[in-house]
């Protein structure tokens, strides 16, 4: 079979980057995971006609007007696609995908915490929890990457801000975020919360627990990452030559792989493939458009919330990172300008769908105060409270209410 090296967000944005896979970290670096050069070229086709034979994938469908095609990928499929469920880091999930294994109490050094150090702990359903979920309790939950997951305690990410905040009312906030999860995993969250069951119509009479729904869109890579699934439903093949970049980002992996998970891998990828941008976006957006199906229908509270890129507001606090990286891509002010805009094109097309919007890109901008960790690029503890700020402002304003 024809096999590249895959592009560093298999292993990086799902993992968050090059830390949370439990191994020590200065272990010797995992070996790059391999792909199909397309996902329809003549091997991958012929297995995955196999496999589906044997393992016949479940559509969903979850609405009469539904349009977006999706369906059930069984686990050995999905491991083909994510790294992270072959090594074990992440558990197959029906509806998600993936998210983290149950019953996690991991523990990660950190120079940058004044402790030097967080623990990821996990309930038995595999959400960032110390307990079980409360069945009596509505659920205020917020779905996201590794950045709404959090690379800090539990109580210092922005859902346990905001869960601290609302301590006095009748609601549960839960951590539902996951590294590596973009647009469809969002989805899936929501109706696994729900309960769900794929291959069914949603019963919208049914009794669910979910009040309040926050989606957490990271600009840095979301709509990177949201092409994987794209085309496997799609059964699409991508670009000529779309990993042609691979062998001119190897060599700074080592050292620099959080600045190419972040942000850069997707505008070298986009540069080098403007046509698979609007299928992103058309997707993100055919997503985003179920979400919104689900909450209107089902009296749920739903925020698009988009979370900037360190790249884009705060370059200089992170020019270490960034500036040679930057420079052996080529990639210049107007290609950047150019991958920045793709931000402003789906908040346009959410508002067109009606969807609530909160952009973080004002309120970063004009922090005072770095908000990404210099580690690796991920929320800082400020950051975390910034972003738990605006949140609980749309939740208090009045119309919420």
């Amino acid at each position: 079979m024809r096999l590249i090296v895959a592009l560093a967000s298999a292993l990086a944005a799902g993992l968050f980057a090059w830390f949370v896979v439990k191994p020590q970290l200065d272990a010797p670096p995992q070996p790059l995971a391999v792909v199909p050069r397309t996902p329809q070229d003549a091997d991958t086709a012929a297995w995955r006609a196999r496999m589906e034979a044997e393992l016949p994938p479940i559509p969903i469908r979850a609405f009469e007007d539904t349009t977006l095609v999706r369906s059930v990928l069984a686990a050995p499929i999905l491991e083909r696609l994510y790294v992270q469920l072959r090594t074990g880091a992440m558990a197959w999930h029906p509806q998600i995908g993936f998210r983290r294994p149950a019953n996690l109490d991991d523990h990660y050094d950190w120079d940058e915490l004044p402790l030097g150090g967080w623990n990821l702990t996990t309930n038995s359903e595999g959400w960032r929890a110390d307990a079980e979920l409360d069945p009596t309790l509505p659920i205020f939950a917020i779905a996201g990457d590794s950045h709404a997951e959090g690379a800090c305690d539990l109580a210092d990410t922005f859902s346990g801000r905001i869960a601290a905040a609302l301590a006095g009312e009748q609601l549960q906030v839960l951590n539902a975020a996951c590294g590596g999860h973009s647009f469809h995993q969002y989805l899936g969250v929501l109706e696994a919360l729900c309960g769900d069951v794929p291959g069914q119509l949603v019963d919208r009479d049914a009794d669910q627990p979910l009040e309040t729904f926050v989606v957490s869109i990271y600009g840095g890579n979301d709509l990177h990452e949201v092409l994987r699934l794209a085309h496997w439903f799609g059964k699409s093949d991508r670009p000529p030559g779309w990993g042609r970049d691979n062998a001119r980002i190897a060599p700074w992996r080592k050292e620099h792989l959080p600045a190419i998970a972040q942000a850069v891998e997707g505008a070298v990828y986009f540069r080098n493939n403007p046509g698979e941008a609007q299928l992103a976006l058309a997707e993100a957006v055919a997503v985003c458009e179920e979400l919104v199906r689900h909450a209107e229908r089902r009296g749920i509270r739903l925020l698009f919330l988009y979370l900037p890129s360190p790249l884009e507001t705060e370059p200089d606090a992170h020019a270490a990172q960034f500036e040679e990286l930057l420079a052996a891509m080529e990639l210049d002010g107007a290609s950047l300008a150019t991958y920045f805009e793709l931000g402003d094109q789906l908040l346009s097309r959410l508002t067109d769908l009606g969807g609530e919007i909160r952009d973080l890109r004002p309120a970063f901008r004009d922090s005072s105060v770095p908000l990404f960790w210099e580690r690796d690029l991920h929320l800082n503890l400020d950051g975390h409270a910034l972003v738990a700020a605006e949140v609980l402002d749309w939740y208090r304003a009045p119309d919420n209410e």
